[in-house]
């Protein structure tokens, strides 16, 4: 793979990071307090000899909220709008994790959403805001079902996440907007949470739910969501009000 003249160097890094998480995730299942069966990580400070950088894909808040107030004219069209404000304001939540939620990861009378988000495998906990409560509820499935959302059918799927972003980039040239993709929405949650609001990246990197820098320390403290909770509710502020 790395000496594949066909493959980008974002590629190459790309399966080199996946093979560090294999690699770390079985040094915690099989390492304890007191026996590192595996205690070498080659992978260790991969991330650090990226070639590039990550494509800044962000808008403004004024951009951001002129998508969702888009109009459009098909209630599958309004469901992508819905999904991409949803996203937004759960810190970002990829539709991975979206489509996958289960009744069990939901919380009605705290509001909460607690789950392990799909890339990552990093716990993480969101407070449903007022701005989307009434999006919640709409697409909340009934009793009959394990799953706590229901998209047209859309499944915890590659193929399903490809759809929709299709979808997105379809709105946004049919009704004149700059053309993004889903992820534009995780991006710009994090632009707007660090530029506009002045939230640390510590506090960003919790809300979105990123793999820890300090894994021990991660194992021993008890994770603290209001931290999340008031990030995105200075976030949403900016953006709505």
């Amino acid at each position: 793979i790395i000496g594949h003249k066909h493959y980008s160097q974002e590629t190459k890094w790309q399966y080199l990071y996946a093979l560090g998480q294999v690699f770390r995730m079985l040094q915690r299942e099989y390492n304890t307090e007191f026996n590192n069966v595996i205690s070498h990580n080659p992978f260790w400070g991969v991330e650090n000899y990226r070639h590039g950088h990550t494509a800044k894909r962000s808008i403004s808040a004024e951009r951001v909220r002129a998508f969702f107030e888009l109009k459009v004219k098909t209630e599958k069209q309004q469901m992508v709008i819905d999904l991409m404000k949803l996203s937004f304001c759960m810190c970002g939540m990829n539709l991975m994790d979206l489509f996958a939620m289960e009744k069990s990861n939901f919380d009605r009378k705290t509001m909460r959403i607690t789950y392990e988000r799909h890339k990552t495998h990093v716990p993480t906990s969101v407070h449903i805001e007022p701005e989307i409560e009434p999006l919640v509820m709409k697409y909340m499935t009934g009793a009959d079902s394990e799953r706590l959302f229901e998209f047209a059918g859309c499944e915890p799927t590659y193929s399903s996440t490809i759809r929709i972003g299709a979808r997105v980039v379809a709105i946004c040239k049919m009704y004149g907007f700059e053309r993004i993709t889903p992820y534009w929405f995780r991006h710009s949650f994090a632009t707007i949470a660090r530029n506009d609001c002045d939230i640390s990246k510590d506090d960003i990197d919790l809300c979105l739910a990123h793999v820890g820098n300090n894994p021990m320390a991660d194992v021993y403290i008890r994770p603290d969501w209001s931290k999340n909770d008031r990030a995105v509710r200075k976030v949403l502020d900016f953006v709505f009000q």
